[in-house]
């Protein structure tokens, strides 16, 4: 895969970034032009992280000013081993919330006889293990055929609190694609309005009077052959947003047959949530998660 300096998914390669400085600005403005796929407040994170190198010595501060001549060096967080669950890996816990990695396939919830395939019995048997008197809820739900970014509580009102939260101020979700064909541009946004119909899919039209709009922006990350490496991510997200609007610019996401999808050479829908950013409940202060690019993915670039 080429290496491009723009998408939230290059630290998977492990490979510092550099960059020399053109005129006089502050640090945060300048990322900001080189990391367009990321917030303000994911940039600040990097920045905590200490990932950040101005000439030699870690930059912490958002209002850093650097001059003309100054080398910038990016340098990936390296991850702390997570912990593993029957195929669920954990990415962030503490006493309020639990924040999972889900792989495709798997429920949300139980149905029927399949009540051990699912994250939350898989997560329930899990918190019960540590203590009886916890119990685990669900805060969203995910697509059981795409993998990426849960988050649960480990209580009904923590899970209120969440849910609350996330209508004032929803969290920002990134995900990753693979498409079949290319965008109409490099980088760009599509909107239209949607509609869930009696059959549980997603229709889409360019008619105010249809349903709600929606607006999905796109950042193509790579593209080879037949397919195409995305990067999306939305405001208010609709049901099934992504998978109907790919379908609408001509590019189904790969694996995809409900929305248009001809291929499926990884044997599942290509579409991750690797990317979440949101404030905790008890102090507000912001969590900022995100997973490597599925490894199956980047064998198609």
């Amino acid at each position: 895969m080429k290496k491009k300096n723009s998408d939230f998914y290059n630290k998977a390669k492990r490979n510092d970034i550099q960059f020399a400085i053109q005129e006089k600005e502050t640090i945060i403005s300048f990322l900001q032009k080189k990391f367009t796929d990321r917030s303000r407040n994911s940039i600040k994170q990097m920045l905590h992280n200490e990932v950040v190198v101005v000439n030699g010595e870690v930059a912490t501060k958002h209002d850093h000013l650097l001059n003309i001549g100054d080398k910038i060096t990016i340098t990936p967080v390296k991850k702390a081993k997570n912990k593993r669950i029957r195929g669920i890996e954990i990415l962030f816990e503490d006493r309020s919330l639990i924040i999972i990695n889900k792989p495709a396939g798997l429920s949300t919830l139980p149905f029927g006889n399949g009540a051990k395939d699912s994250v939350f019995s898989i997560l329930t048997y899990y918190v019960k293990g540590k203590s009886r008197r916890h119990e685990i809820y669900n805060i969203h739900r995910i697509d059981k055929e795409i993998s990426g970014i849960m988050v649960w509580a480990k209580s009904e009102l923590i899970a209120e609190q969440v849910k609350e939260q996330w209508k004032e101020q929803p969290p920002r979700r990134g995900y990753v694609a693979v498409v079949e064909g290319k965008l109409p541009n490099t980088q760009g946004k599509y909107s239209s309005y949607l509609k869930e119909t009696p059959q549980k899919t997603v229709k889409s039209r360019q008619d105010a009077a249809f349903g709600k709009q929606a607006t999905t922006n796109y950042k193509v990350v790579d593209q080879k052959g037949a397919f195409s490496l995305v990067n999306f991510w939305m405001d208010q997200p609709f049901k099934h947003q992504i998978r109907a609007h790919a379908k609408d610019m001509n590019t189904p996401i790969l694996g995809d047959k409900l929305y248009g999808a001809s291929r499926n050479n990884l044997k599942k829908l290509a579409l991750h949530l690797g990317e979440l950013q949101m404030q905790h409940p008890n102090n507000n202060k912001p969590i900022v998660i995100d997973t490597d690019i599925p490894s199956d993915y980047k064998k198609l670039f």
